[in-house]
């Protein structure tokens, strides 16, 4: 079982959903759309919630929203998560953005959990991009024989996280959604050859800041 999910793409820009972005129009997705022809297409889909945070700690768990128990988290200014009491967290020049609902903590057991009762070998490779919103510090790796993350950890101290966040942008920039895939590919071949597996590989490059490619026409913001 492979399940995929790419941060903040939009359903609409797949050549399969809408033609304007097809092989006669923009062609954004030319590998997914040839691939979606083979494939159960859902023309309806429908998330618990907008945010990542939401979506993925209900999809991992089979349940919506309403029946999960959320921690407040707060992504301070350094791109860090963090938890009441905030005084006692955050750094001389370090200031609170905005909060997030998260789920690791509720004590539904999540798909990896149970997959591996089932003798499943279960395996992660994630991209949170310039956040920790999938990070393992906040029990986003529960139920997974191996949890790779691709991204650097977003760092308290100042001058520390400047350079952490050039190295960030420069991956995203880069390779991220490359590193990716090679991650998901070598997980396959080393860690679930000849068993039953689950492997879980999410994607960031979607997300903002936006990342030009050479070779690939700019459309705009």
């Amino acid at each position: 079982v492979v399940l995929i999910t790419i941060d903040t793409l939009r359903w609409d820009r797949l050549g399969a959903n809408d033609a304007r972005f097809g092989p006669k129009g923009r062609n954004t997705m030319p590998n997914l759309t040839e691939w979606s022809k083979g494939a159960v297409n859902f023309r309806r889909a429908y998330t618990p919630g907008g945010w990542t945070s939401i979506a993925i700690g209900s999809l991992l768990r089979g349940l919506y929203a309403r029946r999960l128990e959320w921690t407040a988290y707060y992504e301070t200014s350094f791109y860090r998560m963090v938890r009441d009491p905030l005084s006692a967290t955050l750094g001389p020049a370090e200031r609170i953005v905005k909060m997030f609902p998260l789920a690791w903590n509720d004590p539904h057991g999540p798909l990896p959990f149970w997959l591996k009762r089932r003798g499943m070998r279960t395996l992660a490779v994630t991209d949170d991009g310039f956040t920790q919103m999938l990070s393992s510090t906040l029990h986003a790796d529960r139920g997974f024989d191996t949890y790779h993350e691709v991204a650097g950890e977003p760092q308290s101290d100042p001058a520390e996280f400047k350079r952490a966040r050039r190295r960030i942008r420069k991956q995203l920039a880069g390779q991220g959604d490359a590193a990716t895939a090679t991650a998901a590919i070598s997980s396959l071949r080393w860690s679930a050859r000849g068993s039953r597996f689950f492997l879980w590989a999410h994607f960031f490059g979607p997300h903002t800041p936006s990342t030009g490619h050479p070779g690939v026409e700019p459309y705009g913001t």
